[in-house]
């Protein structure tokens, strides 16, 4: 599977955050030559392969030397320009502030095997976390597979975090982290413009949603392309990202934006997700051609069924009685919930599950001697959007 269809820089719709740097130059991932981005194509491909959820959503961040990396075949070169030119990639001097800024903003988990030594006293999670981290890593015997598991992160003392401080020459970092910190959040819900018209991070065709998260200073937001100073274009309207399954594989995902309601069904028009082509014969004859709509507010996600054999709506956990709506009614669909179309048919806000066994990990310890052993994930957990 090639990576590309799975980059998107939308905090809001990203399952995960992704060191391109680090995974393509990564030799123990995939033999061949030190940096090779069908590293980055098999960590997508393991993804996707592993929990049944389909194409993962990665928000991509990469170091600007890797563009020109002489050890990076030529076509490789060629596909990340086209992924920066196609406001699909971040890249930064180094992308490990970044990374950081953004997972501490959103929460989504990191996928890197960086030990962010020089940041804990910044970013104070990072030290002893064991659900922040991921990193990407080759089982025995499969060297053309590429999995992840959770990673601990070291907790170290204080005289050593000052130390790679020095070496990074990080000066006031609590102080310049927290006011960054604080003004990021309180900007998340705004669209932003960016002084290049043609931007295709900030430009025209992204101002109504779905932007990248702007890099956040005391001085304002700016753009990570043109480093220009962004203009306030208002209140983002609220969005959610929602995914449909079929017989427990998810098929499709579709984001609503609020004021703009979506109708899904088996055909429910150009408008409308269409999901005929995933239904047996037995789906199609009970799920209308237009049969929930799913509205987006600041209240949160609501399903109202408009079709003519009513819609159930299954609690967190398969808990209690299900629902049943009728046509005209509806209610919110919150996280675990599930509205179902069909037995084998149903509509879920977005979340990515991924489950990875101790039997995946046959690598006989860490590579890094400062590298703390890294744990690998033995039940299933939910990596939430935000």
């Amino acid at each position: 599977m090639r990576a590309d269809r799975s980059l998107i820089l939308d905090a809001g719709a990203a399952h995960f955050l992704v060191d391109v740097s680090n995974v393509v130059r990564d030799r123990g991932l995939l033999p061949g030559p030190p940096a090779l981005l069908e590293r980055f194509d098999a960590l997508v491909a393991g993804l996707a392969e592993r929990d049944g959820e389909g194409a993962p959503l990665i928000y991509a961040v990469a170091d600007d030397s890797l563009l020109s990396d002489r050890d990076l075949p030529r076509a490789d070169r060629d596909r990340l320009a086209a992924w920066l030119d196609g406001g699909l990639l971040e890249t930064r001097d180094v992308a490990d502030d970044r990374l950081l800024q953004l997972a501490d903003l959103t929460e989504l988990p990191v996928i890197t095997d960086d030990l962010y030594r020089e940041y804990m006293r910044i970013y104070p999670w990072i030290p002893g976390s064991r659900d922040r981290f991921l990193e990407a890593f080759t089982p025995k015997g499969a060297p053309r597979l590429v999995r992840v598991r959770w990673r601990r992160m070291p907790v170290l003392a204080d005289w050593e975090i000052s130390r790679y401080e020095e070496e990074r020459d990080i000066k006031d970092a609590g102080l310049r982290a927290r006011v960054v910190r604080e003004a990021g959040r309180r900007w998340l819900g705004r669209r932003w413009r960016c002084p290049e018209e043609r931007c295709v991070f900030f430009g025209e065709r992204r101002i109504g949603g779905g932007q990248p998260l702007p890099r956040f200073s005391r001085r304002g937001a700016f753009c990570p392309l043109h480093r220009a100073q962004l203009i306030d274009a208002g209140p983002a309207p609220a969005r959610r990202t929602l995914k449909v399954r079929v017989d427990g594989t998810v098929v499709t995902r579709f984001t609503v934006t609020e004021g703009t309601p979506v109708v899904v069904g088996r055909a429910p028009g150009d408008d409308g997700i269409a999901l005929k082509e995933w239904l047996d014969d037995a789906a199609r004859a009970r799920i209308s051609r237009r049969h929930v709509e799913v509205e987006v507010t600041e209240a949160g996600v609501f399903v109202r069924d408009v079709s003519t054999n009513g819609t159930l709506v299954r609690g967190a956990g398969d808990s209690g009685e299900p629902r049943r709506l009728h046509r005209g009614e509806s209610r919110a669909l919150g996280k675990g919930h599930a509205a179902v179309l069909h037995d084998t048919v149903t509509l879920e806000l977005s979340g990515r599950k991924y489950v990875f066994t101790a039997a995946d990990d046959d690598r006989p310890g860490p590579v890094d001697p400062g590298r703390e052993e890294a744990t690998v994930l033995g039940e299933a957990a939910e990596a939430s959007e935000r």
